[in-house]
């Protein structure tokens, strides 16, 4: 039966993320500048994942600090953290000037955002 379980929940993780590193892999292919190696959208997939990590271990600290039920925590102050953190990626591209197109800062956004995504699920 843990077997099944195992299978069915990494099935459902799979179905989860699937889609959004299929459309992840098509603004790639789609972009007509290609101005971006894989090898930066790769990264930015891993800073996302990274993003989700540094999110969680602050909200375990964070929420109990606040004192805070689960609740409104989730509703008004988890998200504030989440975005900051995956914004703090993209500044630090633009305050490299990594970023020469608005598709740029699209498809690192997006995949700033599959790698928080695929973390989370």
């Amino acid at each position: 039966v843990l077997v099944q379980a195992d299978v069915t929940t990494v099935i459902a993780i799979a179905v989860s993320v699937l889609p959004v590193f299929l459309f992840l892999g098509a603004l790639v292919l789609l972009d007509s500048y290609k101005l971006l190696a894989l090898r930066s959208v790769l990264v930015a997939v891993l800073a996302g994942a990274l993003a989700a990590l540094a999110s969680y271990s602050v909200n375990v600290w964070l929420r109990p600090a606040l004192a805070l039920d689960i609740t409104p925590y989730a509703r008004y102050v988890a998200p504030v953290i989440e975005e900051v953190l995956k914004a703090l990626y993209i500044v630090w591209l633009l305050s490299r000037n990594k970023v020469g197109f608005v598709v740029d800062a699209a498809i690192y956004g997006f995949a700033l955002g599959t790698g928080f995504a695929f973390l989370e699920n």
